[in-house]
């Protein structure tokens, strides 16, 4: 079962991301500011990120840089309330395809989701060959 590591500031969207997503099997984490969720992101190595962009103590953005820094290449997904993606696609060279603009439907996150980890999982089989 996959991890999913939710860095989302706002308490009651983090837990009910927790929630929908525990219902659907994976094994989810959450951190409620930048600096946590990084520090749980190189404990836990998730097999996925979702990350709110505007964040306390480190923005999504530097959490972003800073796992790339350490290695670290599962996905990550930026969650915003900012309506033009490209900004943020700009910024980090992120797919527009992995911003998720608030509020968003728990279908597309779901799908979204499983796509990512489909890509990241035949990526993976790709280089052990």
């Amino acid at each position: 079962m996959p991890g999913i590591l939710i860095i989302e500031d706002q308490h009651d969207i983090r837990l009910d991301m927790v929630e929908i997503l525990e219902l659907e099997g994976y094994s989810v984490y959450g951190a409620g500011d930048g600096e946590t969720g990084l520090r749980m992101a190189l404990h836990v190595r998730p097999d996925l990120i979702l990350c709110d962009v505007c964040l306390p103590r480190m923005s999504g953005y530097d959490v972003y840089f800073r796992l790339r820094e350490e290695g670290f290449t599962s996905p990550l997904i930026f969650m915003t309330a900012v309506v033009d993606p490209n900004l943020i696609e700009q910024r980090t060279q992120v797919s527009r395809r992995r911003v998720l603009i608030k509020p968003f439907r728990v279908e597309h996150v779901l799908n979204l989701i499983a796509d990512e980890l489909a890509a990241a999982q035949s990526t993976a089989s790709l280089s052990r060959r």
